[in-house]
């Protein structure tokens, strides 16, 4: 009898190493085909002759379609398949790019944006869900932060390949390259072993899971997160190139590699401490970082803010993720899960959006230093709201 218990313990583990590797792998070849983008999309745009109030819409609209259906693919993955969920987003991923060089149109670009979000809406909130699924619930925090330092990898390789290939590449090659990407996610995808959802066939409604009080406040929150994030990455490359440095990538280097080593470090705590002592300190890191590099004139200082920035979101995310999790009932925690994922692209989109007709008006220094204020009053939302929740 214990050798069969022993068995069905090592097939079980091996089912989900199988897994978790494979969704490791497929997120990290994904989403470094949307993070290889950000140091050739705003440049490719400015080359078109875009101003920046054209180029935060184009580049900002990506998430708009992912707003709206995010929460939907959420719905969806409770009584659907993850894996075939994030296969058509990879198809998605797969098809849009070379696109962007068929028209130099606002409408049209922002319109191939947006049907480019709807691959991120499908593979993001999917791949979110799997990950409860498939890992004991003692160690969600952990798992959920080293299953998303694959998108930190990412974050320091792709946007390094992307300004590789801007110097040294036509625009058409700048923007097939990422199909490549794209098409090997989806053989990883393909592999995974996913069992069939055992629970309601149909959805519950989006209303049933986002009016409980530790979606809607930890959504919002991260959303005020991903603003700031979205703000510098529209535009750094273009307040960079002000000051004389050409390698916007320097930064994601450093904020990529801060992101890796304190979520494989700092995993295990969250799992230990109180999950608000982990958020709260995180958004003012965010916004210190903002602040740094709204004074960035140099290598040092643009490293030193990318740190801080990635300090913060390396612990803010898993551990609001975490949050959603331990708080909602196992039969809408893929629609919870779904509606947390879209504050990542509420914020991605309002940032360039908002920030992007400031800074004609205002320039990029005075832009950074304002949007300071939206992570600290996500701080404060949080605290007020949820802050004595888990004490």
């Amino acid at each position: 009898m214990m050798e069969l218990t022993e068995k069905k313990n090592a097939r079980r583990d091996t089912y989900i190493t199988g897994n978790f590797i494979l969704g490791f792998c497929a997120n990290f070849l994904f989403f470094g085909t949307n993070l290889y983008l950000i140091p050739v999309l705003p440049l490719y745009l400015h080359y078109l002759g875009k101003n920046s109030a054209a180029i935060g819409l184009i580049i900002g609209s990506f998430s708009f379609t992912a707003i709206l259906l995010r929460p939907q693919v959420g719905r969806l993955s409770d009584f659907v398949t993850k894996r075939s969920l994030m296969l058509w987003g990879t198809v998605i991923f797969l098809l849009v790019p070379p696109l962007y060089l068929c028209t130099q149109s606002t409408l049209l670009l922002t319109a191939i944006r947006l049907v480019h979000g709807v691959g991120l809406a499908l593979f993001a909130a999917a791949s979110a869900a799997l990950v409860p699924d498939i890992v004991p619930a003692t160690r969600l925090g952990e798992a959920t932060g080293i299953y998303v330092t694959s998108v930190s990898i990412a974050s320091g390789l792709a946007p390094l390949l992307g300004n590789y290939v801007v110097l040294h590449a036509t625009p058409a090659v700048q923007l097939l390259l990422p199909c490549l990407f794209s098409a090997l996610a989806a053989l990883l995808v393909f592999n995974i072993k996913e069992s069939p959802p055992t629970g309601n066939k149909t959805p519950v409604s989006l209303w049933q899971a986002g009016h409980n009080v530790h979606v809607f406040v930890p959504c919002l929150t991260f959303a005020t997160c991903t603003f700031s994030v979205g703000t510098i990455t529209a535009f750094l490359p273009l307040f960079l190139k002000q000051h004389g440095i050409n390698n916007s990538s320097i930064f994601f280097l450093f904020y990529s590699g801060t992101l890796i080593i304190v979520r494989f470090l700092a995993g295990r705590l969250s799992d230990r401490w109180p999950r608000s002592l982990i958020i709260i300190p995180s958004l003012f890191f965010v916004a210190a970082g903002l602040a740094v590099l709204a004074y960035t004139t140099n290598i040092t200082l643009l490293s030193l803010a990318a740190v801080i920035v990635g300090l913060g979101y390396a612990l803010v995310y898993p551990n609001l993720n975490a949050w959603v999790v331990e708080h909602t009932p196992a039969a809408t925690r893929g629609a919870s899960l779904g509606i947390f994922s879209a504050s990542t692209d509420l914020g991605a989109f309002l940032g360039p959006l908002f920030m992007g007709l400031l800074v004609d008006q205002l320039g990029y220094r005075q832009t950074y230093l304002l949007a300071t204020i939206v992570p600290l009053t996500g701080l404060l939302i949080f605290w007020r709201i949820l802050g004595q929740a888990d004490k």
